[in-house]
């Protein structure tokens, strides 16, 4: 549950980011630098904390796997 919930998260503000981005391309000028700064950084935050969480998860299973085979 909580890899589902933290792969949601990632991908609306990978979202966020790609229309603010798009935004900035454009000219528009409701997009500040600083705006698009931040939600980059919220975007490899969350990133980053999937990524770890996934990586948690594949151990724990490799982990069960080999007590399982120890049986």
């Amino acid at each position: 549950k909580e890899v589902l919930a933290l792969r949601k998260k990632t991908e609306n503000r990978r979202l966020a980011y790609d229309c603010q981005k798009g935004k900035k391309t454009q000219g528009s000028t409701a997009v500040t630098d600083d705006e698009l700064q931040l939600a980059e950084e919220k975007f490899e935050e969350s990133k980053s904390l999937t990524q770890q969480a996934m990586n948690r998860l594949l151990s724990n299973e490799l982990e069960h796997i080999t007590h399982l085979i120890g049986f």
